[in-house]
């Protein structure tokens, strides 16, 4: 795939060749740790990244992005039609909204989320001197960018990669922000199925490469456009990973803007003359808005808008989808694994359950894998407990090549 080639099979770069030979289940060393993703019942999320699904146009991202009159915009990777389902994408949509802004004469802005996208959009307003106050439903920066040190070390549970470094705004962000990179990437990859076999790479299914294809949509292949391959085109170059963590890059986009964090934008009421934002009962009003949520929250109607937005603009979101990669992460008390890996491709009776690995302690230097489940495993797997979760997972890992 262009934006997300680290899943593809072209970028595993060929498996490790196995012997087909049986295995014993294993006795697995206890766990230390864990996070489970849960980013569809996420409120603020509602998805991982969008896509172009079944029946969308690819002009139907620029009609999320077209402005509404003179006071509301639109930003967020779902509006980017050269870098869809990116944080790049987001950050670049959030600097475009400005320069949007800018030539409206508004003097005081909202700026609605503060992930890739909103931060992007805030700074670059308050450079250009406007007083600008942004709104973030979480408590936290950075949307769908969230790395998590409950385990004693960074792990990302929303973006993974800086997808293509040669002339990507946050390759740039990370070397001026002092940000550590290495390049991304699953080699060498060993292939393993739920009776203990080892594969060749020959013998793999085409089910298996299929479902990597969803891996990179986030999205199963019923629901994808037959455009989906045309939708955007990516920057050139490696994948990078953060092992310090993804948020970092971020602190290049401090400014001098406000930020109210834990504070949910309930709704919009927008006309001629500027924008009201009702927050908690409060009415704030301003020139303008720039509205970043994801896709998931316009679709969820999370945000009233009055008056509606216009048919175009709802069409869109309507026709989007909206993918989903949750991540069940497990730090171990010592590896089992082969620690030189880069990761793991399980061969489930049904071909994709936890049908991805990747091996962390080349990153981040501590016993951890991150399995990786989309659409619908991801959707059926959001109703489980944490418990049955790991349960699953640890299940299909006792099978997994001992090191």
């Amino acid at each position: 795939m262009r934006r997300r080639r680290i899943l593809s099979a072209a970028a595993l770069g060929g498996l490790v060749p196995f012997l087909p030979g049986k295995a014993r289940a294993q006795r697995l060393p206890a766990l230390s740790g864990y996070r489970i993703t849960r980013w569809q019942a996420d409120p603020f999320a509602r998805g991982s990244y969008s896509y172009l699904a079944r029946g969308a146009r690819l002009d139907q991202r620029r009609d999320l992005a077209a402005p509404v009159g003179q006071t509301l915009f639109f930003a967020g990777e779902a509006t980017n039609s050269d870098h869809p389902s990116t944080v790049h994408g987001a950050l670049l949509s959030g600097q475009r909204a400005a320069r949007e802004v800018a030539g409206t004469g508004a003097r005081r802005v909202a700026v609605v989320g503060l992930g890739a996208a909103g931060l992007g959009a805030a700074q670059a307003l308050a450079a250009q001197g406007l007083e600008v106050t942004a709104f973030e439903a979480r408590d936290r920066l950075g949307g769908r960018v969230w790395s998590d040190h409950a385990l004693g070390v960074p792990v990302d549970l929303g973006a993974f990669w800086i997808h293509g470094a040669e002339g990507n705004p946050l390759t740039q962000l990370a070397q001026e922000t002092g940000t550590r990179t290495i390049e991304a990437g699953f080699e060498p990859f060993y292939m393993f199925d739920h009776r203990g076999w080892t594969w060749d790479e020959d013998d793999v299914p085409d089910a298996y490469w299929d479902h990597m294809t969803e891996q990179s949509w986030a999205a199963d292949l019923e629901d994808l456009s037959a455009d989906a391959e045309e939708d955007g085109i990516g920057f050139g170059g490696p994948d990078l990973m953060l092992p310090d963590g993804y948020d970092l890059v971020f602190r290049g986009l401090q400014g001098a803007y406000e930020t109210r964090l834990s504070s949910p934008v309930d709704e919009i009421r927008y006309d001629g003359l500027g924008v009201a934002l009702t927050v908690g009962g409060t009415v704030s009003t301003f020139d303008a808005a720039v509205v970043t949520v994801s896709l998931g929250v316009l679709k969820a109607d999370a945000i009233g808008f009055t008056p509606p937005l216009p048919a175009p603009k709802r069409d869109a979101i309507r026709r989007l989808g909206m993918g989903l990669m949750n991540k069940t992460v497990l730090r171990f008390e010592r590896p089992f694994w082969d620690t030189r890996a880069g990761g793991f491709g399980y061969l489930a009776p049904e071909i994709g359950w936890f049908g991805l690995w990747l091996n962390l302690m080349p990153v981040v230097g501590a016993p951890i894998l991150v399995g990786f489940n989309v659409g619908r495993e991801a959707r059926a797997l959001e109703t489980r407990s944490d418990d049955a979760q790991i349960a699953e997972a640890l299940a299909v890992l006792a099978h997994m090549p001992r090191g």
